[in-house]
């Protein structure tokens, strides 16, 4: 992929600001970038880093913004007051950066925390029998209220200062300490800019993709993604996935030569390297790294199984733990995987499931 490699050195080059490289990835204007920014306008001068942080956090709080998964882009935090954890780690960001602070940024990927804890418990039980019968497994209907697990390796953006981490996301209590140093898979050391480049890669994933233009666009963001950061791994793997929904093979193939060139151990590195290669080397050694990691386990346990029984049980245990999932969606599952479910459950319960 030369191409994304020259481009970045161009791009390195510009000499944009910290709210400039967000504004311009997000696609937001300069009078919302302002709004934004004026949230933080009466913290004074003088503080250190880590008290500014927590001051703006508690500036966030007290005006009613709240943790919302799905919003990243700088426009959207402003209209609907509320951001995830790469949308927070940018905003605070670059708020430091412009008043002179340099902080680094982290990506976690799948923190070793309480959830991550309770996942494995579930799928324990699930997995070891007594929950479910094994011979004739019910299914969810719906998925869980509230779910809080994950069965996918959560990539955490992350703040640090002073060597510590700083949580961004943590806006429910004001009096709740943010910092925090979490015990995780992987954790690589990414700049503002490459972080930055995940905005575009991000917004690649909420295009519709029902069409050629729709994946058309996902391409072109990912292609920007990859010029701001060209290791992105997930901006790779998708950039594949795309190009290779349309028949673009060129593009497929130099990304996936560039994403199989990759290091990295994560159990998330090893399921791309067997999607790209289906070697089933590298899938063994991703549900080694990560049991319960539901997409290598419902390609193993389910699809490649050859006992209908075996692939039965199973396919209710990913069922189960995905109705649980606040990563992913109960029906797009039985829907994408409806050929196994046919197969294990018979038509009419596919129906049923997916028609509601």
């Amino acid at each position: 992929m030369e191409e994304f490699k020259a481009e970045t050195k161009t791009h390195e080059k510009e000499n944009q600001s910290a709210f400039g490289m967000y504004r311009e990835a997000s696609g937001a204007s300069e009078k919302e970038t302002q709004t934004l920014r004026n949230v933080f306008s009466a913290i004074p001068p003088g503080l250190s880093a880590i008290e500014t942080a927590h001051e703006m956090r508690r500036k966030l709080i007290t005006q009613g913004f709240q943790y919302n998964d799905r919003l990243f882009r700088l426009q959207d935090i402003l209209k609907k007051k509320g951001g995830n954890c790469l949308g927070l780690s940018l905003l605070i960001g670059a708020e430091l950066l412009e008043r002179g602070f340099q902080p680094s940024f982290r990506l976690i990927t799948r923190p070793k925390d309480a959830i991550a804890k309770k996942e494995q418990e579930l799928f324990d039980r699930l997995t070891t029998g007594g929950v479910l019968d094994y011979d004739k497994p019910k299914l969810p209907e719906h998925q869980a209220d509230h779910p809080i697990y994950r069965f996918v390796p959560l990539s955490h953006p992350a703040l640090i200062l002073d060597g510590v981490t700083f949580e961004t996301t943590g806006l429910d209590d004001v009096e709740e300490n943010p910092e925090w140093t979490p015990e995780a898979e992987e954790t690589i050391e990414v700049s503002f800019q490459e972080l930055t480049g995940t905005v575009y890669s991000e917004s690649a994933r909420q295009t519709k993709k029902t069409t050629r233009i729709g994946i058309e666009k996902a391409i072109e963001l990912e292609k920007k993604s990859l010029i701001i950061w060209p290791g992105n791994l997930d901006a790779l793997l998708y950039l594949w996935e795309c190009a290779k929904a349309i028949g673009d093979e060129k593009t497929a193939e130099d990304a996936a030569s560039e994403y199989m060139k990759s290091m990295s151990k994560a159990s998330s590195a090893l399921w791309g390297k067997y999607c790209i290669s289906n070697d089933p080397v590298f899938l063994n050694r991703a549900l080694e790294q990560y049991p319960s990691y539901l997409y290598p386990f419902i390609e193993k346990h389910v699809t490649l199984e050859p006992d209908m029984r075996e692939a039965r049980f199973h396919f209710a245990v990913a069922a189960w733990c995905i109705g649980n999932s606040s990563g992913i969606s109960l029906i797009d599952f039985y829907t994408t995987h409806r050929s196994d479910l046919e197969r294990l459950f018979g038509a009419e319960e596919a129906e049923r499931l997916i028609k509601g």
